[in-house]
């Protein structure tokens, strides 16, 4: 994220870093004044939109961290008709918390 920040052309701005998992941390939000960058959010592993990401992947058949491109180039084909469903793997969307009787 830093490096993302510190090349920007803006002195002010956001950076939002969304990963499956980072050292401890899924989701970060920071503000970057000048050449300054502060935490403002986050939310640590396990609830990660990755892990969902990857639970879809498996379920799908294919390999988690290689087959997610799959899913994603896939998505745009489908219609939510499981959307309920995918909502009882979410126990709150802020902040993200993921139903972890399903992982």
């Amino acid at each position: 994220h830093a490096s993302a920040a510190f090349l920007s052309p803006f002195d002010n701005c956001g950076v939002l870093v969304i990963d499956g998992v980072g050292e401890r941390e899924s989701i970060t939000i920071w503000k970057k004044e000048k050449n300054r960058l502060e935490k403002l959010y986050n939310v640590n592993f396990p609830h990660s939109i990755g892990l969902l990401y990857s639970v879809f992947t498996a379920f799908l058949g294919f390999e988690v961290n290689e087959g997610e491109y799959k899913v994603m180039g896939l998505a745009a084909y489908g219609e939510p008709i499981y959307k309920e469903k995918i909502y009882k793997l979410i126990n709150k969307i802020e902040p993200l918390e993921l139903n972890m009787k399903y992982f």
